[in-house]
């Protein structure tokens, strides 16, 4: 599902990657084996086109490796330095544009773009897709009180509790606020409720503390939407059917999960 990702990596060239990715050390140490190896084979063609004795070959050969083994490095190194800092400025750009920079869990952009690949996918092979909404109880409160970087560290605490929760292949994102959502695919209305509690149990048991070392009481709302096998329905409705779910949930008492 990772179409943003995948598109930034083919737009680098292979080898470049490759390189990159052998860090700067190893990258000098291939181009340098590399340079020597091409010095001591043109040296040789060079030497047998021109006739020169055998017995001067080996010292011509020497010599060429010598020269490959100084100058190699000192050439090629800002080379790679630019090389490697230019890919490690990549994969952070294609993570920024991907990921939440403060829970460090997807973005709203990539749920939407693996939202819609998903219901693709749901409608052609007729199989269930499920949507958690999840939103964090009385969060004005906790930030009124604590202060706003204690409010980011609940933020952070929910959201590492929910990817620690659900399943490798589920997709996590920040929806906006304190309003989390996770794309379930092939899941059941019956399996989302039970990964629904899962997350509300796993919030609701995090130690989270104040500046003051008080410990802050954490919890979720849960809204539950699913589409099933045999619907005819727009997938987009599901996430008006969890956003509903999810209001029951706080309407009824917050800390639980609606269908």
């Amino acid at each position: 599902m990772d179409s943003i990702g995948q598109g930034t990596h083919s737009a680098t060239p292979t080898w470049r990657r490759r390189l990159a990715g052998l860090g700067y050390k190893w990258s000098l140490v291939l181009i340098t084996s590399f340079s020597v190896c091409a010095a001591v084979l043109l040296s040789y063609l060079l030497f047998v086109y021109f006739d020169v004795p055998e017995n001067r070959i080996l010292t011509g050969l020497f010599v060429a490796t010598i020269v490959a083994i100084i100058v190699a490095p000192a050439a090629s190194h800002v080379f790679i330095a630019l090389l490697v800092e230019l890919e490690a400025s990549r994969l952070a750009l294609a993570r920024m544009a991907t990921h939440d920079g403060l829970t460090d869990i997807f973005n709203r952009r990539y749920f939407d773009t693996c939202f819609a690949a998903e219901s693709l996918r749901t409608v052609r092979v007729r199989q269930p897709m499920s949507v958690l909404m999840v939103d964090a109880d009385e969060f004005k409160k906790i930030n009124d009180r604590y202060g706003h970087a204690t409010g980011d560290r609940v933020l952070q605490g929910i959201a590492a509790a929910c990817a620690a929760t659900l399943r490798p292949y589920d997709v996590l994102a920040r929806y906006g606020g304190e309003e989390f959502v996770a794309l379930l695919p092939s899941t059941t209305l019956e399996q989302a409720c039970e990964i629904a509690e899962r997350v509300r149990a796993a919030v609701e048991s995090l130690t989270i503390l104040s500046a003051t070392d008080q410990p802050i009481p954490v919890t979720v709302s849960l809204g539950v939407g699913t589409l099933q096998p045999d619907d005819d329905a727009n997938p987009e409705t599901i996430l008006l059917q969890a956003d509903k779910a999810l209001y029951e949930a706080k309407r009824s008492g917050r800390n639980r999960w609606c269908c």
